[in-house]
């Protein structure tokens, strides 16, 4: 890399930890070059675009961020409504994609652009609902529990067609719903066995009472108004990307299949390399040692593949120096008290160790996790705000939920015994 572009990578205090979410190589690639869709500078966001993806942890230029959040501070109800009509027309239309699996690319690649928009502006909402709740000495977390997505989201649907679910309908609710458990190119379908098991723990299910504000001020109500479309767009988007993908899966498996490799190892690759693979090209020779752990680091037109040592290194740089505590604070998704045993995603992998009356602890729950979050009592996260899919799924299933403790996965481990007392906004460890 040039030197310049070394000054940026190797500056810290220049780059904005945006999450982490542990994805395959494909998804976290799309990821990687989301911010550069022709979608986002229609609506005048003017990013540089860089990022990094370091074992699951993102970070994008803080100048960006502060350049998003910025733009949105400027902008009205009838921006944010552009916003959301552009959104809906390319989830519409990646939902009813049949054209070859290259324009299929292109088209969860402008999703996933608009899904960035969404989780850069749930910070600047966080923001926003905050300040305007001091000032009317209102309380933060009790609109948040009042903020709903604005319509149905799938897993909203799924969730009230398990409760209406006749005997001798199970397999045709599976193959309706059987991308249910999937995450973009990765997770378990939903099956029969699967199902059982879910419908098992519908007996603890309380119902919810969503609050009732009566909000006066009208910035405040415009700022719930864009929220309740945030939450749906969020969660919806990533929904329906999970379906379309889910449903590429055959396609993916014969692209496998005519170049020598398995799905897995497909995933292995970037969208580039795919597209690359399926005009006949060969596969890049280090393509194996990505496996789990890997990283990317882009900046400006140059993009560099990481592993081993020299992933340690970039990681190095960024760490943050946690101290042993054994109580934590977040923001309150959804009251209630409970105890019960942590259980620590950090992979896909993890999710099968969740049992009934555990508490999740991971850094965000994702529409995968949905099964396990039937069984659990509580979530604890370490990021979230107005639209994370955790807040959203508490207030649905009516389970103490605490997001936004920074460090709750670097805290806890599995098998610590905890307290989620979601009525203070503390999790600690008994």
């Amino acid at each position: 890399m040039k030197n310049e572009t070394l000054a940026i990578r190797n500056d810290p205090s220049k780059w904005w930890f945006w999450g982490r979410w542990n994805q395959c190589v494909l998804s976290s690639a799309l990821w990687h070059r989301s911010l550069h869709i022709p979608a986002l500078k229609e609506l005048g966001i003017k990013v540089q675009g860089d990022e990094k993806i370091l074992h699951g942890n993102f970070y994008i230029l803080k100048a960006d961020y502060d350049a998003v959040e910025k733009t949105l501070g400027e902008q009205g109800v009838a921006w944010f409504q552009r916003w959301f009509d552009m959104y809906e027309n390319k989830i519409t239309h990646l939902d009813s994609y049949k054209g070859d699996f290259d324009g299929f690319l292109d088209a969860l690649l402008d999703v996933r652009g608009l899904s960035c928009l969404i989780e850069l502006a749930d910070h600047w909402m966080v923001k926003e609902l905050q300040q305007a709740c001091a000032e009317k000495s209102l309380s933060y977390e009790d609109v948040l529990a009042a903020m709903q997505p604005q319509r149905k989201t799938l897993l909203t649907e799924f969730q009230e067609g398990l409760h209406t679910l006749g005997k001798g309908e199970e397999t045709e609710f599976v193959k309706k719903w059987e991308w249910v458990g999937t995450h973009a190119f990765e997770g378990e379908s939903l099956t029969r066995s699967r199902l059982d098991d879910v419908l098992a723990q519908l007996k603890n299910k309380k119902e919810v009472q969503n609050t009732i504000f009566e909000i006066r001020d009208a910035r405040l109500r415009e700022l719930i108004g864009i929220g309740k479309q945030m939450a749906f767009f969020r969660s919806y988007s990533i929904e329906v990307s999970n379906r379309a993908i889910y449903r590429q899966r055959s396609e993916m498996e014969r692209i496998a299949e005519s170049r020598g490799l398995t799905y897995l190892e497909l995933v292995e690759l970037t969208d580039l390399e795919l597209r690359a693979c399926m005009r006949g090209e060969a596969v890049p020779a280090d393509f194996r040692n990505r496996d789990k752990r890997f990283g990317y680091v882009g900046i400006g037109d140059e993009i560099e593949a990481i592993y081993g040592s020299a992933l340690d290194s970039e990681l190095a740089l960024h760490e943050r120096k946690v101290e042993r505590v054994s109580e934590l604070r977040g923001t309150i998704a959804c009251k209630g008290r409970v105890i019960g045993t942590v259980r620590l995603i950090l992979e896909q992998s993890d999710i099968p160790k969740v049992g009934v009356g555990d508490i999740i602890v991971t850094a965000e729950t994702l529409p995968d996790y949905i099964i396990a979050m039937q069984k659990a009592a509580a979530f604890v996260t370490n990021q979230g705000g107005i639209t994370s899919h955790a807040a959203l799924v508490a207030r649905e299933m009516r389970k103490p939920c605490i997001i936004d403790t920074k460090i709750a996965t670097q805290i806890f481990k599995d098998g610590d015994m905890v307290e989620v007392d979601a009525d203070n906004g503390i999790v600690r460890k008994i």
